[in-house]
């Protein structure tokens, strides 16, 4: 089932990143941006505000396939009401604070094990992903890949195939010789397929989130557990 496989590329919000959404965000983590930014607002009211302004970033995002760096979605579009100057230095921090406040990010220990165990059988490890890799540090995961293209520092979403190709070409690699593992076919599988990697794989767990979006390509394989990747990718021959 490798088709001569040599690296294996993840997204990493929903796939490698379990996350755990509370029903609404937590007040209290918007009121440490209030007091970050020295605002004089309710933390509901800076909720609403940047609310408007994500809703916003992501429509232009939609189109443009752009993802902007934190200092210039929360300048741009996220706290455009305020002085650059106010938001710039904070914009790295505002932007885990907000994401802390939707809820907790974990990585479950059957996965770290898995992607320990693939790099053991020889396999290069990288991610693409809009999710930063920060959140693969707690786990002790991260030193696990090679290659890493976050979307913000790249500047290209996924579906568009660059994030793709980048990876394969920091990697060494031809893309036919790359799998990608992502739980969004909409991103993921349609990505991956345009980019010409060699295998494209769903995660596709019993409490994923329904895809909204039509994805009109299949992926070669649909796992149910990130454990059953281990039964796709037998260890590779040692160099000799």
């Amino acid at each position: 089932m490798v088709k001569n496989i040599k690296a294996i590329f993840f997204d990493i919000g929903g796939t490698l990143v379990t996350k755990a959404n509370l029903p609404q965000r937590d007040l209290g983590v918007i009121a440490q941006m209030v007091a970050l930014l020295g605002e004089k607002c309710t933390p509901l009211e800076l909720h609403n505000r940047i609310l408007a302004g994500d809703t916003a970033y992501k429509n232009w995002r939609s189109h443009t396939f752009i993802e902007l760096s934190p200092e210039d979605r929360w300048t741009r579009f996220l706290l455009a009401d305020l002085p650059a100057e106010r938001v710039k230095p904070h914009a790295s921090q505002l932007q885990m604070l907000w994401s802390e406040s939707r809820g907790v990010k974990t990585i479950p220990a059957s996965t770290a094990d898995t992607l320990k165990e693939l790099d053991n059988r020889g396999y290069l490890l990288g991610t693409i992903s809009h999710t930063s890799p920060k959140h693969l540090a707690a786990a002790g995961v991260l030193p696990l890949f090679k290659t890493i293209v976050h979307a913000a520092e790249f500047g290209v979403r996924k579906p568009h195939p660059a994030p793709f190709l980048e990876a394969a070409r920091r990697s060494g690699v031809l893309p036919e010789e790359c799998a990608y593992v992502g739980d969004r076919p909409s991103r993921d599988v349609i990505g991956a397929r345009e980019a010409g990697f060699g295998m494209v794989i769903q995660l596709s767990t019993a409490n994923a989130i329904p895809e909204e979006e039509p994805c009109p390509m299949q992926p070669d394989v649909v796992v149910a557990h990130f454990s059953d990747l281990l039964e796709l990718f037998p260890p590779l021959p040692k160099a000799t």
